[in-house]
């Protein structure tokens, strides 16, 4: 059949409603063109709280999104990459103790919400707060269905509305906090009126996306040879801007809609369960995850080399939303230089080896029980 299920991403409903700026009450929000300008804007906060440090340095995790890279890079300070722990997406609580202890030019430490997988973020602030520093929470990859869900020790938070994240809006990012002190730090950027041409284009955007994501013009795609759907490469963040109002005026709806949708969840969970093998590592379940969270995309280890390839193969081949996220480690990246980051790769064992063994299957609202019998049969066939 010519159907190919995409990784990640939702309908877009473009049923536009009044911007309220308390939509995220009680938190305080400031919008910005991306996720990646949000944190930009938070780092910045994290270096105006420090303006006696000429060098100042962040630490993030290895295996991440580059665009963590384009916003510290923009906000002028040094990412300092910090391995994981093993076979889990957090971040080495010991390295970051490590390097809070060691280096006092440190102003803040970025804590990803892994798809939807929650950074230890109580154990994080114990350490950030006893160095007076900033834990700046980046949930681009998780937005909680009800706003008090959010972590209340993070010192910021920052999320996105970018494509492919829980609420896809083609653009747009967001900083939320509860400190009225970190607000006013933030960079303001000044709202424009969008020209008509603008708010045209946006609507032919969405109306592209909303059928390129079905199954069979997302098949047409992913077999177009000069396309790279899901090619990960750094893009430097060259501004920031406001977030256009077309967009925050999308916001709602599409967070209710968000809010109503549990993603696909217990059908992996029970399927790797019956499974039981030492071979496949349920990422959801041993970081502790509770089932009523959403999650973006269902991650799981593979430590097998060969069961790693045979699945990867057999699930991309029948066309079932299979993915593996970046492929590599930040340093192993296209376009990120040794002069971005501080930390040897050599040293980053751990990243590396879950770089090498994740794959993450589909839980967005097209997941048939047609796509997980299909998914189903075949880890049973390769186990």
């Amino acid at each position: 059949m010519l159907q190919t299920l995409r990784p990640v991403g939702n309908k877009i409903y473009n049923k536009p409603r009044p911007f309220r700026s308390e939509i995220f009450s009680p938190y305080f929000t400031q919008y910005y063109q991306s996720g990646t300008a949000a944190l930009s804007a938070a780092l910045i906060v994290a270096k105006k709280r420090a303006p006696k440090i000429e060098h100042p340095r962040i630490l993030i995790p290895a295996y991440t999104c580059p665009d963590v890279i384009s916003a510290a890079l923009y906000a002028n300070v040094e990412p300092v990459l910090i391995d994981l722990e093993p076979e889990s997406p957090w971040m080495s609580l010991t390295n970051i103790k490590n390097e809070l202890e060691s280096d006092s030019t440190i102003i803040a430490v970025v804590a990803i919400n892994f798809l939807g997988i929650p950074e230890r973020i109580n154990e994080l602030s114990k350490l950030t707060k006893l160095k007076n520093i900033v834990l700046i929470e980046d949930s681009a990859q998780d937005f909680p269905s009800e706003i008090n869900d959010f972590s209340s020790e993070s010192d910021l938070i920052i999320s996105s509305f970018g494509k492919g994240k829980p609420i896809g809006l083609l653009g747009g990012g967001v900083v939320l906090t509860k400190n009225t002190t970190f607000k006013n730090l933030l960079p303001t950027t000044p709202n424009r009126d969008a020209l008509f041409i603008e708010r045209l284009k946006y609507k032919i955007k969405v109306s592209l996306y909303n059928i390129i994501i079905t199954p069979f013009f997302y098949f047409l795609l992913s077999h177009f040879p000069l396309i790279k759907l899901g090619r990960t490469i750094f893009k430097p963040l060259k501004e920031l801007t406001a977030c256009p109002q077309y967009i925050l005026n999308l916001i709602e709806y599409n967070f209710l809609v968000y809010s109503r949708n549990k993603t696909v969840i217990m059908p992996y969970k029970d399927m790797l369960a019956r499974l039981n093998s030492d071979k496949i590592i349920d990422l959801p379940t041993t970081c502790n995850v509770s089932m009523d969270k959403s999650l973006l995309r269902y991650p799981i280890l593979v430590n097998d080399a060969k069961t790693y390839k045979e699945l990867k193969i057999s699930l991309e081949k029948a066309g079932l939303g299979v993915s593996i996220m970046y492929k590599n480690i930040l340093p192993k990246i296209s376009g990120i230089t040794d002069s971005m980051y501080k930390k040897n790769a050599s040293e980053l064992k751990n990243a590396n080896h879950f770089a090498a063994q994740l794959i993450t299957l589909p839980t967005h609202q097209a997941v048939s029980n047609k796509t997980l019998k299909k998914i189903t049969d075949i880890f049973n066939s390769v186990i």
